[in-house]
Order: C-alpha cells, then sequence, then structure tokens
C-alpha cells in the first residue's frame, strides 16, 4: 500500500477536489482508500457526501494518541472512506508533543495494512501539521495551478519536502514526488508560455495528466459527490463533466502506475 501526501502551501491550488475525486478514481479501480483530512477547515468529507457523527474523536487527539482509526468513516463510494478533520488539528495542538514531527507517521500505521492507498489532504501552510505529512508519506502530488504565486510557493513546498526527507533513507528522491498542474485553461496563452517555461526544469517529474478548469468540479464538491458520481446524476451533468471525468481517470491511471514503478524500483521498504 502506499500513503500519499496532497500538498502545496499555497490555497486554491486543487489539493482538496484532488483528494477527493483521486480517491474516488481509486476506489473505482477497485483499491480500498482512505482519506485523511489534515486541514482544519475540513473540506473533505463535506465533499463526499458525508456528515460526521458528532461524537468522533477529534483529529487532534487522534493524532496525538494514535487513535485515527476510531475517525474512519465510510462513504457511499464503495472502498471509500475518510478520516473527518476538524479545528483541533492545528500547530499549537502538538506544539509540545514528544517526536512531533512523527506523530501522523505513527497514528497511521496501524491503518496501513487495511488500505491499499492512504490520501492526506494536508492544510495551506507549511506548518508542523503538514512537515508531519511529509513525514507519514511514502510520496507527494504537489498541486499547482497555472500562476506565479502557485509555482513559488510549489518550489517552496518542495524545497522544505526535502529537507524533511534527507531523514528518511528508505525514501528515493526520483520517487518522492509528482507534480500536477490544477486548474488549466489551455486558452490563457501568455500565462501558460510563461509557466512552461519556468516549469520546464519539473516537467520530468510531473504527471502528463492537467486537471482542466471546471466548473463541475466545483458543483460536485457542493453537492458532496465525487465528479464521478456527479457526471451519472444526469446527461446534463456528464455532459458538463465529461473533460473532469477524463481528466481524473487519467489522473488515476497515472498514480497507478507510478507506484507500480515505485514498488518495483526496491524503495517502497516503508510501505511494505
Amino acid at each position: 500500500m502506499a500513503t500519499i501526501g496532497i500538498t502545496n502551501q499555497k490555497g486554491g491550488c486543487g489539493k482538496t477536489s484532488t483528494a477527493i475525486n483521486l480517491a474516488a478514481g481509486l476506489a473505482d479501480s477497485g483499491k480500498t482508500v482512505l482519506v485523511v483530512d489534515l486541514d482544519p477547515q475540513a473540506p473533505v468529507a463535506p465533499g463526499l457526501g458525508v456528515t460526521p457523527a458528532e461524537d468522533l474523536i477529534r483529529m487532534a487527539d487522534a493524532v496525538k494518541y494514535g487513535r485515527l482509526s476510531e475517525l474512519v468513516t465510510p462513504t457511499t463510494t464503495p472502498g471509500l472512506f475518510v478520516a473527518p478533520g476538524d479545528n483541533s488539528l492545528d500547530p499549537a495542538a502538538i506544539a509540545n508533543q514528544p517526536l512531533r514531527d512523527t506523530l501522523l507517521q505513527r497514528a497511521l500505521t496501524p491503518l496501513r495494512p487495511r488500505f491499499d492507498f492512504i490520501l492526506l489532504d494536508t492544510p495551506p501552510n507549511l506548518d508542523i501539521v503538514t512537515l508531519n505529512a511529509f513525514m507519514a508519506a511514502d510520496w507527494l502530488i504537489l498541486t499547482s495551478e497555472v500562476d506565479r504565486e502557485s509555482f513559488i510557493s510549489l518550489n517552496r513546498t518542495l524545497e522544505v519536502a526535502f529537507e524533511y526527507a534527507q531523514f528518511r533513507p528508505e525514501i528515493d528522491p526520483q520517487y518522492f514526488y509528482r507534480v500536477l498542474v490544477t486548474i488549466y485553461d489551455a486558452r490563457e496563452l501568455t500565462i501558460n508560455e510563461w509557466f512552461s517555461k519556468n516549469f520546464a526544469p519539473l516537467a520530468e517529474q510531473s504527471f502528463r495528466t492537467r486537471i482542466h478548469r471546471a466548473t463541475a468540479i466545483k458543483k460536485a464538491r457542493a453537492y458532496g459527490l465525487s465528479i464521478f458520481d456527479y457526471a451519472q446524476r444526469s446527461r446534463l451533468a456528464l455532459a458538463s463533466a465529461g473533460r473532469a471525468v477524463a481528466d481524473f481517470e487519467s489522473l488515476t491511471r497515472e498514480v497507478l502506475a507510478h507506484e507500480a514503478q515505485r514498488r518495483n524500483s526496491g524503495h517502497a521498504a516503508y510501505a511494505a
């Protein structure tokens, strides 16, 4: 199995939409998937149509005391589960804990045998919560919108991620990350040209798939549906969501292929 962190220190660049729809794509491929919501804004459960039980343990306590299994909640998609977030998991909540950088890594250990994939949706900050995700993830998906601010944040996030990866000898840098371009609009010729030029050094470490700008992705989130379930609602929904469905189907195939390559490389000791 694999734990994948979905990250970029900038907000609004498609992290949660990627987590929700990639998770659904992997589940539709027959994988058992858990999405762990580390964002204190807690967007994942509503985006999957899940209303967390009122008596659930708080995310901060689940991470600190190794009780994440108590948060695991099924969704309406077979094989897809969510560990709902809440506003308790902020840097102050874990700042004084022993070995604070590896709290999440240790909390996930009992869950790893139960799932083919665990996706970590990170907050839009390079704080101790995100750094825990860097230590817990087998590899990262770094999302980047096609703009200057996202690109700068992408590079900063990548720099910090590798500062932490050096303490993990099981990590092969070649397989530690892939970049996903999101909210892409082919009509924006000027910014696309600038982005392609500056993005060139990262091209080999990027997915071929680009997630195109699509109103259907926002509508699906509003209904608490993955893009796949939204497209099945009606012929009209399918027409508007077709491109997004194709994008996330393509991303799912690439993620499965990357994970297979990573395992075959012999650098998946932590995942075994």
